[in-house]
């Protein structure tokens, strides 16, 4: 019965931690949000495989330990443990004890856990309903498309960049049927319009630091037309384009900004074609979305863990502000 308990307790910790648009506070005083809760690991080792968090700008991706207490990582042993080096993140009731380890700790309140409703127990795990598994592939495309994004900054300025990387875009969109349809003439339109629009000044007041409210421009965005775009259009476009685009060349705090966007921002409108695929998948959220298309172009297939998929795209390589396994050398600097 105690393990059981145990288990239940951490289904709920895991059910608590699944909202990527919640913000916390570590015990150092570092903004932390869950962009994926990982797999809960019943048997040795971590209780969190592969979670996904933001962590004052950077992505990490390692393992979290739930304990009760901060104490319980001390009686446990787990300093000696080669199987908790990977640990970034200490999951706790009550923080009585300091533990000198590269990692972070998060108090969480347990009587929030109380309000949960009870977690649903399944036979067989559907991949696409899993809701820690959906973050996966949300969070997996984002990456892949700022991975792409950096690759065309560095070869080119701002402005190239972009108008590659949105040509590129505009191209694999024309190749599908859509509706409603474009010719090649209103996608070149749209092309030179968007790379001489609000936009590249939007990513050159990224690029330079400048102040501006990334929030209020990235909604301004997706609502306004700018070019002769058409509203569904204009909303693929910002988020396969201009979103990976400005977090690859963001600063910490924009990319802190531009990534809370992202995973706390409305659907506009629902799907045809993730209805009909999803019907009892909620859309309520651009993140859903984003990643039942994702789940799509993997043709269902589930990633062992998101670190094997960031190693296959070479996200480490890429992208300086994600990190595996270890918390960025900053954190743990007097």
């Amino acid at each position: 019965m105690q393990v059981e308990n145990e288990r239940e307790l951490l289904r709920k910790v895991h059910a608590y931690l699944s909202n990527p648009s919640q913000v916390f506070m570590t015990q150092s005083n570092n903004r932390l949000q869950i962009l994926s809760p990982g797999k809960m690991n019943l048997y040795d080792g971590p209780d969190l495989k592969n979670i996904a968090i933001l962590l004052n700008g950077y992505v990490v991706v390692g393992d979290a330990e739930f304990h009760r207490s901060s104490s319980d990582w001390l009686r446990h042993a787990h300093s000696t443990n080669i199987e908790y080096d990977d640990v970034v993140i200490h999951i706790v009731f009550k923080d009585d004890t300091p533990i000198k380890r590269d990692f972070e700790t998060l108090v969480i309140d347990e009587t929030q856990l109380k309000l949960l409703a009870p977690p649903e127990k399944r036979t067989e795990i559907d991949i696409a309903n899993d809701i820690e598994e959906l973050q996966n592939y949300a969070l997996i495309r984002l990456l892949r498309m700022t991975a792409k994004a950096k690759k065309m900054f560095n070869n080119a300025d701002l402005r190239q960049g972009f108008h590659s990387n949105l040509a590129d875009f505009l191209q694999r969109y024309a190749s599908k049927r859509r509706r409603p349809s474009y010719d090649e003439k209103r996608l070149n339109e749209i092309l030179e319009n968007l790379t001489n629009s609000e936009m590249i000044d939007f990513l050159n007041f990224l690029e330079i630091k400048e102040t501006v409210s990334i929030p209020d421009t990235m909604h301004g965005f997706i609502k306004k037309r700018i070019a002769n775009e058409g509203a569904h259009l204009r909303r693929e476009i910002v988020l396969n384009c201009l979103l990976p685009s400005a977090l690859s060349i963001a600063d910490d705090n924009s990319r802190i900004s531009l990534f809370s966007w992202f995973w706390s921002t409305s659907a506009l409108n629902t799907y045809g074609v993730l209805k009909k695929r999803f019907p009892n998948i909620p859309q309520n959220f651009l993140w859903q979305q984003q990643g039942m298309l994702e789940y799509i172009k993997e043709n269902g297939r589930q990633p062992d863990y998101i670190s094997e998929t960031a190693n296959t795209y070479g996200f480490g390589e890429i992208l300086s502000f994600y990190k595996l396994g270890r918390l960025p050398l900053e954190f743990f600097e007097d």
